[in-house]
């Protein structure tokens, strides 16, 4: 099977698999976007892969998130962070020091993370993001190899242009038969 058709068929499942908004998700019990007078999380934490077969050093994948504006067009940064089991966090994305404005990708920190705004006029905006690149080894993709589903928290601080923040916590599962399917590829 050629790689592009793998990378396509992956993400559409797990595009439709952790799609947070939707109804069908809920009823799976996957959970559904937060959602604020302000913002929508539409995505978030879902796998974007590209994989070689047989060697997950060489395959890649990257966590993706899209936020819904429904009062703005454009922000002044967006922050995710991972919160982990023992309390800490791990940044995921910050477009703080390179504010998120084209309609094309930009890179972030923290090194090849990236993210763009969609859309045009004030409730048609979205902003896209996607953490920087890791293998699939079990060293970074440790999420992969553990048993049953992987449940991850992530906290979405959101800077307006006005300055004010607001920090919206959004819960994501990837579920084991998701995982099974990616753990074929390198048999």
């Amino acid at each position: 099977m050629k790689k592009s058709l793998i990378n396509f068929l992956l993400f559409t499942l797990l595009m439709s698999l952790f799609a947070c908004s939707n109804n069908v998700a809920s009823m799976l019990g996957a959970p559904v976007g937060v959602e604020n007078s302000d913002y929508k999380v539409i995505g978030a934490g879902g796998i974007v892969a590209s994989i070689k077969p047989k060697s997950p050093e060489q395959s890649t994948y990257r966590y993706g998130f899209s936020i819904d504006l429904k009062k703005a067009e454009k922000l002044s940064a967006v922050k995710i962070e991972r919160l982990n089991n023992d309390g800490s966090k791990t940044l995921i994305i910050d477009d703080s020091v390179n504010k998120t404005t084209a309609g094309s990708w930009q890179k972030q920190t923290p090194a090849d993370a990236q993210s763009y705004l969609s859309g045009k006029g004030i409730g048609n905006v979205s902003w896209v993001g996607q953490s920087q690149s890791y293998n699939m080894t079990p060293n970074q993709a440790v999420w992969l190899y553990q048993r049953g589903n992987s449940r991850e928290t992530y906290l979405i601080t959101i800077t307006d242009e006005q300055g004010n923040q607001q920090t919206l916590t959004q819960h994501t599962i990837i579920p084991s038969n998701v995982k099974a399917t990616y753990l074929r590829f390198f048999q």
